[in-house]
């Protein structure tokens, strides 16, 4: 007995917002539901206009149904999510605007969008695969079967997404028993978001850095485990360029000192004018952070100046700049050097102590 039924599989495009699952989880989590956006780029649309462009949804999900499974893949990755509601058009009620992820909402550069062309009202989502052979050995061994493009969702054409397929049912899939105890739903689950060795890069930080894991934001422990696993991975493997183990860490750094730090008292200061037009990437908050220090010390937010009067944390910082341009800009580090400001990063006395302590004091003050 075929215990499949009809559920939909759509693919989500990184460059648009590179954690896409986890601003969703995260989501889901505080509100118990959160609405996912299938974007296509063209003219934006209305439900009458979707309805017609997407009538193999609404066929399979006519107003009565009340639940399904829409499988998401960036080709790499794939997920269930539980579905409740199906919303055609571009537009979503303003009441729910709320529980749907910022990004569906940021002005396009040009007229073709990406628009949100569907709305799918998500009650769980649930992990199935974290790399490419899996992900497909899913449609290859027909668990989801594709029909007309098979076991290779590469093969989808004319922007067909989301597409029918037959697959697990959601009873199946989000099986409470399978929770084990662990959570309210499958969302709550680490290994919604992270593969196993992630789950244990983010232990074994937290083990070494202490009580400065728990203050480190989100998107920042993610870096540093990601980069932590191919540190790992490859750091006894003499052929292999470790500058890949930097990019994560580098990003973490970074996420700290310019969004959580620089950014925040540029703009409660008033003072973007001293970056002109330049980004605030790591390498420029390190070139003004003097000039940012000063007229922060002037306004009376003093943690800033202490910061960057910290000449031990300066030097940690100009070395660890360094390294970051080389890595980002295809020039092979030394082996050593990427071992170096590991062990510097997971010391004692870590750098990144100082940079914790002024983000709370700043956050306190603005």
């Amino acid at each position: 007995m075929d215990e499949r039924e009809h559920q939909l599989l759509t693919v989500w495009n990184p460059y648009f917002e590179p954690e896409t699952i986890q601003v969703h989880v995260e989501l889901l989590r505080q509100h118990g539901k959160v609405w996912w956006a299938r974007l296509y780029r063209g003219q934006p649309i209305d439900t009458e206009a979707a309805r017609a462009k997407y009538a193999h949804v609404a066929e399979i999900w006519p107003p009565s149904r009340k639940e399904g499974v829409l499988f998401a893949t960036n080709f790499v990755m794939l997920h269930a999510l539980r579905v409740d509601a199906v919303i055609f058009g571009r537009a979503l009620p303003p009441e729910e605007v709320a529980f749907a992820p910022a990004h569906y909402f940021q002005e396009p550069e040009d007229a073709v969008g990406p628009w949100p062309a569907l709305w799918f009202r998500v009650r769980d989502v649930r992990a199935l695969s974290f790399n490419q052979v899996e992900t497909l050995r899913h449609f290859f061994d027909r668990v989801i079967d594709a029909a007309d493009f098979g076991y290779d969702p590469f093969a989808s054409f004319k922007w067909r997404y989301p597409v029918v397929v037959r697959g697990p049912t959601v009873e199946r899939l989000f099986d409470r028993a399978l929770l084990g105890g662990r959570g309210r739903i499958f969302a709550d689950l680490p290994e919604t978001l992270f593969p196993p060795e992630v789950q244990n890069a983010r232990r074994q930080l937290e083990e070494r850095l202490g009580p400065h894991w728990g203050r480190l934001e989100e998107r920042s422990r993610i870096f540093l485990a990601s980069s932590w696993v191919v540190f790992n991975q490859y750091r006894k493997h003499r052929d292999f360029d470790l500058s890949s183990a930097l990019t994560g860490a580098a990003r973490a750094v970074e996420t700290e000192l310019c969004t959580h730090i620089v950014k925040p008292t540029v703009r409660a200061l008033r003072i973007e004018a001293l970056f002109g037009a330049q980004p605030l990437t790591l390498g420029a908050a390190a070139k003004f952070l003097d000039a940012v220090a000063e007229r922060a010390r002037e306004a009376g937010v003093t943690a800033l100046w202490e910061l960057a009067a910290n000449e031990t944390w300066r030097a940690w910082l100009d070395r660890f700049v360094d390294l970051r341009n080389d890595s980002m800009h295809t020039t092979q580090v030394r082996r050593g050097r990427v071992i170096e400001a590991w062990n510097e990063l997971l010391a004692e006395d870590t750098p990144l102590a100082p940079m914790l302590f002024a983000k709370r004091r700043i956050q306190e003050c603005l």
